[in-house]
């Protein structure tokens, strides 16, 4: 991932504002996996929900997760969100990728 500090403020910006609605607009396997999880309610480990994740060579651009661990640096996404490129991305900066069904 980015180093924070590298990564425009305005990007940073729309990064914050498309998650925060992304939040309020939640499918109802969002909030049944976010209840189960959140408060370290799965082996005591952190999830955010709707995270972005700046990558390296994708300048001006970022990943929404549905769901990360940045503990065990797992992305976990609805089944019918990810795609291929998205993948191979989130592979080349060593981050585990699980689909969940919804």
């Amino acid at each position: 991932m980015k180093d924070e500090n590298s990564i425009p403020p305005r990007l940073i910006a729309r990064a914050k504002e498309l998650c925060r609605d992304l939040r309020k607009n939640q499918t109802e396997a969002e909030k049944v996996f976010w209840e189960a999880v959140r408060d370290h309610r799965l082996l005591g480990r952190k999830f955010y929900r709707q995270y972005p994740i700046f990558i390296p060579d994708y300048d001006d651009s970022f990943f929404i997760t549905d769901f990360y661990c940045h503990e065990r640096k797992l992305v976990l996404f609805q089944k019918s969100n990810i795609v291929f490129f998205q993948t191979a991305a989130l592979a080349r900066i060593s981050l585990g990728i699980k689909n969940i069904n919804a």
